[in-house]
């Protein structure tokens, strides 16, 4: 079973969002850095499921529109969801249009929150730069974006009710 196999998107963002929640709850009753490390780590967690979300939608369409599960553009797709690692505003686009060539992807995320997100998902995992920088605020708009590019995904390439 691949590991996005079971994931679920109102399950992730319930996640989410609690973790946000016990955050700014805490806000003010413990150290600054607790709270930067707190949003630091939500900030990789945004991250990585956007990254699962997006494997889950188009792994779950292509296994739908194949005849079973040993047809070649099964294999085809893993291997390329494999190789999605972080994935930046044009690896989003470009796996989008591999999937549906019709479908136009200008505007389908904002490209400067969704760069932000990965960027300092990156820097965070690479040791780079200031970490103290995210905030409540900054985590808030990464989760309304991610928020809003699964669900435009997931009402396209929705799967018929079976």
């Amino acid at each position: 079973m691949n590991p996005w196999e079971s994931w679920d998107f109102n399950t992730e963002l319930d996640r989410l969002n609690s973790l946000i929640k016990i955050i700014k709850s805490n806000t003010g009753s413990i150290p600054d850095e607790l709270i930067s490390l707190s949003c630091e780590r939500v900030c990789i967690s945004i991250c990585g499921s956007l990254e699962q979300g997006l494997k889950k939608i188009f792994w779950d369409y292509a296994k739908y529109y194949t005849e079973n599960e040993n047809h070649w553009v099964v294999y085809l797709t893993k291997t390329r969801l494999d190789q999605l690692k972080n994935p930046g505003v044009s690896q989003i686009n470009k796996l989008v249009k591999d999937f549906d060539s019709n479908f136009i992807t200008e505007g389908l995320t904002d490209d400067s929150v969704i760069g932000d997100l990965i960027k300092t998902r990156n820097s965070l995992a690479h040791e780079r730069g200031q970490h103290s920088q995210i905030t409540i605020s900054d985590l808030l708009g990464y989760l309304e974006e991610y928020k809003s590019l699964l669900n435009r995904l997931q009402r396209h390439f929705i799967l018929p009710e079976s």
